[in-house]
């Protein structure tokens, strides 16, 4: 058989020769995880396959595929009778009518796979001009569907599902909110397909297809043809027990019998690669005509559909007929529009219907009641925000406030799906379509949150064989026969729960190979007894769970680039600086010149040869360009090959500034290839005239995988990184005036960025964007930076205060001189009045950077040269930010936000600024050896706060969350006002002393709680009501009376916080607020440290 047909015949095998072209099949290879759907129904041989192709630069592996991928392309292509193999496997979807049913779910051989995509590409996109772009029919998908839409990343076939989905499911719950508000529409219309990809004719697709790429491929209608064919008809290997489920009521006992060896798929065969895609084809036939019966704003996921209309045929008395008529419509339709039929299976025949009954759900907004619908919008948020708290915690107390904040949502959940059950089943009212929508809306979000509540549990902590146990017992797994009553409550519970993802849980999590061995055996002979089938092998879930041990959640995608020869980099073992600048310089040269060199079947690109059919997809491949840029830069700064942000070289030698904000601006994956070679071409052009290769100080290693999550835009990062060396550099001698002072420096800077984000995940209500988190983080640097500059020692010459009355007690002193008639006493007290008047004056110029540098930190922020590297709009905003940090919290808390709609919301980020701050209490930010030396030349207050330091080992925030249902009946389950957060503020106290300090005043709008077992003091905040002169009727202590000294602003910030939060209508929670001060006496703080600590505060 001919490779590729040329022949004179060349236009009318263009298609062809296309399809089967290396670059092509390389094309379908690079975008595999973007469309193998069903992983864990691939053989092991293809996982490891799978796995292999992760690495786009292994060319053995890779040329093997392709020459596979040719010769079946060529044999599907050139006989006409030839169809892909495909199997099929079965999902248990739900029972009814004494039967189970099943969703038949297809897949077919890894190669085969890669072979529909390389047809798939053709109809989906329009690769010209070196550049990937979206065909004509895939531009034509409504921008109101979100299921599986093209995407021009070559890395994606389709936009990620989760992405959109979440975008789906926001649409749905804002419009209605807006619905219920402004009464734009009266109707919300929930539309379900009944088995919707089985019914799909595939004469209708390929009608459809043909139409609209008629005039793309006018001299090449016939190779496309044969092309739409191969994509919408497959054949399934016979399988006599599993047939008649497979076709329902087309099954003929005449035609499917045992002596065929193949039989037809039926419909769109889900799981495919280009199953959702013709999907989504059709879906937007049908919308035409659901938008002629139910005219609106309307939402698509694939088959899943939400209109918003005030259209009368949406009224209950109609909806009934309405669908039944919208039926007959679309079938009418249909017919109409298959004019040639590229296959015929007379036997088989195709109706779309939308359920009339129960799934299909009309509901007035207006005129229902909503229980806790509104909330869902709120909890929505809460979701939309948890993945990333799970994969962005960097504690223990993160984790567990997640998983509580997670469990809260999950309890509210199952508590009003079962109040829902309970009005379906019971209530006379008229409103049983409108509480079965929000009952699938519930469904939907009890599992998510089930899931990721799991999620976190496992990874904590191992599972138990009691949890096993439950979840095997849950679904009656062990139980050797099943009656009717049985399955009712077997597929209850199965339609609302994590079946399948929890039994992968158990899987994932589990080191002990007996026990997994245990669940794949149990789950699946529950399965074969569920189907009550002799052949159980198509059954989906038992074939997915056996594969799960198969599964790699890493892999090494720089394996084979690492090996391979660099044109840059193999003349040297080492590199120089002088040689690194060298290789940088001639980089940015033959970027500038364009250069490409090809010889044979590659290319080379920056210093790499690669084959051919790879320069398509490096041309538009920003992640690729930006792998290969990451290989030259790590080999030649010394680091190991990956995409990970702690970073260390191999040779021993010290990171330099300039090395890492190279390397962090290339693997930050938000980074554009082009826009990483300018920063390189900065950064060389920078290098020559400032003196840029200074050694990293490692601290900025602790924050580094914070900006990438959170601040992400890597000119941003950079920004933050020079930030990070300037005030580190600054800071390096410290303050004349301010020896006695904690620590301002950059250490301090980094505790105050990782508090504030800690601050986010256990307060609720602060949600904030990138730019919030990049302005907060500059703030966290500079919001002190104006103490490291000396004061005007002239300053005291014109001040008519302070320096007034240090005069006058001068001229006091002088007097007593002027008296005396002994030399030896004048000299003597000239001494010492020069001793007191020396530690006068260095108390003045220390109260003078102290009390204005919030002033002058805001001005030097505004004006420094030094800072011109920042945007000046970003600079008056951190100014402003960082000058809050001194202001009365009045100030602050006075101030109008409008939250998420503000660009950058700068009253959130005054207060996470604020609460950080004051929490950066522990004795990292003193030296206990210079405490022990300089204690005595120190002032009482500065003795005071050292000494409190050096008592605090450790201070984190993390919430509980509390979940108060009222006694009483309630109308629903998801009401803020059941959702409590307590956030507490733990202090970690290496002394104890709990002697009774008397004849003081009592706290105010405090509540103190002392737990000698637990040798725990707890502190709640009293402030939410107006009447804030709450005193504490408990016995003072001195531990209680120290720490409330201590953190006195700490105190009153949390006040001035709680009473905010309890009158914001935006705060999902009633929150409350606790300082838990937990105690362990380690003789680390002497008696005489405490005896000056209880002089001062009393």
């Amino acid at each position: 058989m001919e490779r590729a047909i040329n022949m004179n015949k060349k236009d009318e095998f263009r298609l062809y020769n296309h399809v089967i072209s290396e670059q092509n099949i390389y094309n379908a290879i690079y975008g595999l995880n973007s469309y193998i759907f069903e992983k864990g129904l691939l053989s092991k041989d293809d996982l490891e396959l799978y796995y292999k192709l992760q690495d786009k630069y292994d060319f053995c592996t890779i040329d093997d595929v392709i020459e596979k991928c040719k010769n079946k392309l060529e044999k599907i292509l050139l006989k006409d009778d030839e169809l892909f193999e495909i199997e099929v496997f079965f999902k248990m979807k739900k029972y009814k009518d004494n039967k189970v049913s099943y969703r038949p779910i297809h897949t077919a051989d890894l190669i085969t796979q890669i072979c529909i995509v390389a047809l798939l590409n053709i109809i989906v996109f329009e690769d010209k001009n070196d550049k990937r772009e979206l065909s004509d029919v895939s531009e034509l998908i409504p921008s109101n569907f979100y299921g599986n839409i093209p995407s021009t990343n070559v890395r994606n076939i389709f936009f990620p599902w989760k992405e959109k989905y979440k975008e789906y499911t926001k649409k749905v719950v804002d419009t209605y909110n807006l619905c219920e508000k402004t009464g734009k529409y009266k109707y919300e219309v929930y539309l379900d397909l009944k088995n919707f990809f089985p019914t799909v004719d595939p004469n209708f697709i390929y009608c459809i297809l043909l139409d609209k790429l008629k005039i793309v491929y006018e001299r090449d209608n016939e190779r496309l043809k044969i092309i739409l064919k191969k994509l919408l008809f497959f054949n399934i290997k016979y399988n006599k027990e599993w047939v008649e489920e497979y076709y329902g009521d087309n099954y003929k006992d005449d035609i499917f019998n045992n002596e065929i060896k193949y039989t037809p798929s039926l419909g769109i065969p889900q799981g495919l690669p280009q199953s959702y895609y013709f999907g989504n084809i059709c879906m937007g036939e049908i919308a035409k005509k659901v938008n002629e019966f139910f005219p609106g704003e309307a939402f698509y996921y694939v088959d899943d559909s939400v209109i918003y209309t005030n259209d009368e045929n949406a009224k209950a008395e109609k909806f009934k007929e309405s669908i039944k008529n919208l039926n007959e419509c679309i079938n009418d339709y249909i017919k109409s529009k298959i004019t040639e039929e590229c296959i015929n299976y007379e036997y088989l025949t195709y109706k779309i219907q939308f359920h009339e009954e129960e799934k299909s759900i009309s509901t007035d907004i207006q005129h229902t009641k909503k229980y806790g619908r509104s909330f869902l919008r709120e909890i929505l948020l809460g979701a939309s925000t948890v993945t990333i708290d799970i994969a962005t915690t960097v504690d223990d107390l993160q984790d567990e406030t997640i998983k509580d904040k997670v469990l809260l949502y999950l309890n509210s959940i199952k508590k009003e799906i079962e109040l829902m059950k309970y009005r379906i089943k019971y209530d006379e009212e008229r409103e049983d379509e409108s509480k079965k929508a929000y009952l699938k809306l519930l469904y939907r979000y009890k599992k998510f949150f089930k899931y990721r509540f799991k999620m976190l549990s496992f990874i904590k902590e191992d599972y138990t064989d009691e949890e096993l146990e439950k979840y095997f017992k849950k679904y009656e797994m062990k139980k050797d026969k099943y009656e009717d009553e049985d399955y009712k409550k077997i597929f209850s519970i199965f339609e609302e729960d994590i079946f399948s993802a929890e039994a992968a849980l158990f899987l994932r999590y589990s080191s002990n190979e007996e026990i997994k061995e245990k669940i794949i055996s149990t789950i699946t002979t529950f399965e074969n007894k569920i189907s009550q089938k002799s052949n159980i092998n198509n059954l989906y879930f038992s074939k997915v769970l056996k594969q799960q041990s198969f599964i790699c959640y890493e892999f090494d995608r720089y394996k084979t680039i690492k090996k391979l020869p660099c044109r840059y980099l193999d003349r040297e073992k080492y590199f120089s600086k002088q040689s690194i600048f060298k290789i940088m310089t001639k980089i940015i040269i033959d970027f500038n010149n364009k250069t490409v060199k090809e010889d044979n079947n590659c290319f080379e690109f920056l210093g790499y040869k690669f084959k051919n059919y790879m320069k398509f997809i490096i041309t538009n491949s920003n992640e690729m360009k930006r792998e290969i840029l990451n290989c030259i830069f790590s080999r030649l700064f010394s680091v190991d090959i990956n995409d990970k942000f702690i970073i260390t070289k191999n040779n021993g030698r010290t990171l330099e500034y300039y090395e890492l904000r190279i390397l962090v601006y290339i693997r930050n994956l938000n980074s554009v290839y082009e826009n990483i070679i300018d920063f390189i071409k900065n950064i060389i052009s920078r290098i020559q005239k400032e003196y840029l290769q200074e050694k990293i100080d490692y601290s900025i290693i602790e924050v580094l995988d914070i900006f990438i999550t959170y601040v992400k835009n890597p000119e941003f990062i950079d920004n933050l990184i020079n930030t990070h060396k300037y005030v580190m550099s600054v800071w390096k001698n410290g303050s004349k005036h301010l020896y006695f002072y904690t620590l301002h420096n950059q250490e301090h800077s980094v505790e105050l960025i990782s508090s504030c984000v800690s601050i986010c995940k256990s307060i609720d209500f602060f949600k904030i964007k990138s730019i919030d988190y990049y302005v907060l983080f500059l703030a966290c640097y500079f919001h002190d930076i104006s103490m490291i500059i000396q004061p005007d020692i002239n300053i005291f010459l014109s001040d008519d205060n302070d320096a007034k009355i240090i005069l006058n007690e001068w001229k006091i002193k002088y007097r007593e001189v002027e008296k005396c008639n002994s030399l030896a006493d004048k000299n003597n007290i000239i001494m010492q009045m020069l001793v007191d008047f020396y530690k006068r004056m260095d108390e003045y110029f220390e109260n003078t950077v102290r009390s204005n540098h919030v002033k002058q930190s805001a001005n030097f922020i505004r004006v420094s040269n030094d800072l011109d590297y920042i945007e000046p709009i970003v600079r008056d905003i951190v100014a402003k930010v960082s000058e809050s940090h001194g202001f009365n919290d009045t100030d602050v808390y006075g101030l109008k936000s409008n939250g998420e709609c503000e660009a950058v919301n700068i009253k959130f980020l005054m207060i996470l600024l604020r609460l950080a701050d004051l929490m950066d209490m522990s004795k990292d930010r003193v030296s206990v050896n210079i405490m022990k030396l300089n204690i005595e030349q120190m002032s009482k207050v500065s003795q005071f706060h050292w000494i409190s330091h050096a008592a605090i080992d450790m201070c984190n925030i993390k919430s509980k969350y509390e979940y108060n249902i009222p006694k009483s009946e309630v109308n629903t389950y998801l009401d803020k006002d059941f959702f409590v957060e307590n956030c507490e503020i733990h202090l970690y106290l290496n002394t104890q002393n709990l002697m009774a300090i008397n004849n003081l005043n009592k706290c105010k709008s405090i509540e103190c709680k002392l737990n000698c077992e637990q040798n725990e003091i707890s502190l709640k905040m009293l402030n939410k009501s107006d009447d804030n002169d709450v005193r504490c009727d408990k016995e003072c202590n001195f531990m209680c009376k120290w720490m409330n000294e201590k953190n006195y602003y700490l105190i009153n910030e949390l006040k001035a916080l709680d009473r905010y939060l309890s009158r914001n209508q935006e705060n999902n929670f009633t929150t409350n607020f606790y300082i838990k001060i937990h105690m362990e006496n380690t003789s680390l703080i002497t008696l005489e440290y405490l005896e000056k600590v209880l002089e001062y505060i009393t």
